[in-house]
């Protein structure tokens, strides 16, 4: 009698370890329906991961950055796993150099994947026995949660899509605002940034229609079709600029971005208007060279400085 061979039950987990192969981290993408969350507390986890032959998955995470299709064949079984519109969230914390040996550079790509939030703590040490506000975290996270998920759930089953879009006029404000980001960029740090300030105004883009979706839950009202309001268009540009200025920073504390490190700090360093002796007294305190500086400051113009009078300029 042959009896059919009972199949293995698909392994569902939201939360997919860093710590997995490449085949077993495909495997939990496609039990869980082509979506999962990487969350660790500590990006290392994530980058011994990568430096292991079985565990480099870098092409699956910039591939589902844009819902991009991934693929795996088993030889051994003859199994073939195809991702379709995988969509991923990562979410890490660490230090610099955990950053750096997850990516030293911005070459392979997933440097401009990640969106960055750098910074540093000089407060003093807090009381650990005071607390100004007694709040049941989980308890207030639950329910945040369960808001979120009926939303969700409630999007999900419409029987067609939302068409999400941009206003002519808020279309034509993102393009100008990131053309110019994406020049200045290029003067200062070359074109090690070009790939992160276009996701960026993609990011920016997501930011807006996230918002715009959680509008629906407060009216209780569901269209067809929304156009973003000028309220969340504000938010979304401001959140783009702001994760740029945190994107250069850790930037900056990459192995090989030194030199450009330098001609962008001393841009940063020169007031909104100076003259040749100004700009120059800032670069000699940088231990800059005097005719390193006279270059820079002809590589910043015409675009990002502006001349009023003879040898006096202006930044914008």
């Amino acid at each position: 009698m042959n009896e059919e061979k009972p199949r293995e039950p698909l392994r569902k987990m939201f939360y997919i370890p860093a710590n997995s192969s490449s085949s077993a981290f495909i495997q939990a993408l496609a039990d869980n329906n082509f979506t999962g969350v990487i969350f660790e507390t500590e990006a290392d986890t994530l980058a011994n991961t990568f430096k292991q032959e079985w565990g480099n998955f870098s092409d699956v995470l910039r591939k589902a950055f844009h819902h991009e299709s991934t693929s795996l064949f088993r030889r051994k079984d003859q199994e073939f796993i195809d991702i379709k519109d995988p969509h991923l969230a990562i979410a890490l914390s660490g230090t610099p150099r955990q950053v750096h040996n997850m990516m030293p550079d911005t070459e392979n790509g997933l440097f401009s994947r990640f969106l960055y939030y750098a910074f540093e703590d000089d407060s003093d040490f807090k009381n650990p026995f005071v607390s100004h506000r007694l709040v049941d975290y989980v308890q207030f996270f639950n329910e945040k949660g369960r808001q979120i998920f009926n939303l969700y759930r409630e999007l999900t089953g419409l029987p067609q899509r939302i068409n999400f879009s941009f206003s002519s006029k808020q279309a034509r404000h993102l393009t100008v605002h990131f053309d110019g980001m994406l020049k200045r960029s290029k003067i200062l740090l070359g074109n090690d940034l070009e790939a992160n300030i276009k996701r960026l105004g993609l990011v920016a883009f997501r930011i807006a229609m996230m918002f715009s979706a959680l509008r629906l839950a407060e009216s209780g009202t569901i269209s067809s079709s929304i156009v973003c309001s000028e309220a969340d268009f504000s938010t979304a540009l401001t959140i783009g600029t702001i994760l740029e200025k945190h994107t250069i920073a850790v930037y900056k504390n990459l192995p090989h971005s030194g030199m450009k490190g330098i001609k962008f700090k001393f841009f940063e360093s020169l007031p909104k208007e100076f003259d040749r002796q100004t700009f120059l007294r800032i670069a000699d305190e940088m231990g800059i060279k005097e005719k390193n500086a006279e270059k820079y400051i002809s590589m910043f113009k015409p675009k990002l400085l502006g001349r009023e009078r003879h040898r006096y300029y202006k930044i914008g």
